[in-house]
């Protein structure tokens, strides 16, 4: 019996994108945060995907709050990552150091790589006259 493995790399950088966080309240928390990410393959196609992550309420007296303006791109982007990335319980239901980030991005990577298959797929067929 012969057997053949396939191994399927995700060599893609991600470029993360902030379209718009919706705030509320007078410390303008941040409600709604919608992005995009980007990627690249080794062939040089592009797609993205758009998400959104909503945030629980804060009325800016937590020790943890960030002042709206303080907010930079960085922040936002670890505040979607966290929202994307499940909290992983161990057998008794308590929360471990487990970060399956690595799974979530790959994941992201492949529904890019699926999109940039789909639009090469999608592509209108050539009209020739004779």
């Amino acid at each position: 019996m012969i057997t053949q493995q396939w191994s399927v790399t995700h060599n893609m950088d991600l470029i993360w994108k902030i379209d718009n966080m919706t705030t509320e309240g007078e410390h303008k928390y941040v409600r709604i945060i919608h992005y995009t990410v980007s990627g690249t393959d080794e062939n040089n196609k592009t797609a993205s995907i758009k998400g959104a992550v909503g945030f629980k309420f804060r009325d800016g007296t937590e020790d943890d709050y960030i002042d709206f303006n303080s907010i930079n791109k960085e922040t936002t982007i670890s505040w979607i990552k966290q929202a994307l990335t499940p909290v992983v319980l161990d057998d008794n239901g308590n929360k471990t150091d487990i970060n399956p980030w690595s799974e979530i991005e790959t994941s992201i990577k492949m529904d890019i790589k699926q999109k940039i298959k789909e639009n090469q797929t999608n592509l209108p067929s050539a009209i020739t006259t004779p």
